[in-house]
């Protein structure tokens, strides 16, 4: 399969993510937003360090980029999370360095902003998948999903390690459409991105 040219940098908003599925769910919020960035996906925690240098070396970031923004995953240690995403930004010159999540920073000399959002709310390990899943946990299929979790259970069958994901799924597969990943479902327009559960990256990219 052909890899993907990544977008030309030739806004003044950067966002650079963790995975192909949070790119396009943010991509899909910022649609809703009515907001407009270039949303590059660094892949993986590992690479956020290096992804980061190499975009900043992009001549359509040099030039265009006025506010920078990083999103990953809290995981297992939201702490270490916050520490990566803090030193990923740190390490670029002439660019503001925020130290904590969600708050938008200034740099004093120039109009540049940078800002990181660790996910699922700054505050709990987790991921994307967490994030989503409070967004429909109200939603009448919600119940269901957790009654097919508990029969998995009570039957003595293993369950994926990754709960939230395997919730996600389970409603992408029980919802009337043939989306299969998380991202789709967001271009698709599945995740109710006016829900509380979203307030805080809402917020975020709102104000970038």
């Amino acid at each position: 399969m052909k890899s993907q040219v990544p977008e030309s940098i030739n806004r003044p908003c950067v966002i650079a993510v963790e995975g192909d599925d949070c790119k396009r769910v943010v991509r899909a919020m910022l649609r809703h937003l009515q907001r407009d960035a270039v949303v590059r996906d660094l892949k993986s925690q590992s690479e956020i360090r290096s992804g980061l240098l190499a975009l900043a070396t992009d001549p359509g970031f040099v030039h265009n980029a006025r506010s920078l923004a990083v999103i990953i995953d809290a995981e297992a240690n939201i702490v270490a999370a916050i520490d990566k995403a803090k030193g990923a930004i740190a390490q670029l010159q002439d660019w503001p360095h925020p130290t904590k999540h969600g708050v938008i920073r200034s740099h004093p000399s120039n109009l540049r902003r940078a800002g990181f959002f660790v996910l699922p709310d700054g505050k709990s390990n987790g991921n994307l998948e967490d994030l989503v899943w409070r967004s429909v946990a109200d939603n009448p299929m919600a119940p269901c999903i957790q009654d097919f979790q508990e029969c998995i259970h009570e039957n003595g069958l293993p369950l994926p390690s990754n709960l939230s994901k395997f919730r996600v799924q389970s409603f992408i597969a029980g919802h009337p459409s043939d989306f299969r990943l998380i991202g789709e479902a967001a271009d698709g327009g599945v995740w109710p991105f006016d829900h509380d559960a979203f307030d805080g990256l809402r917020k975020f990219l709102s104000g970038l």
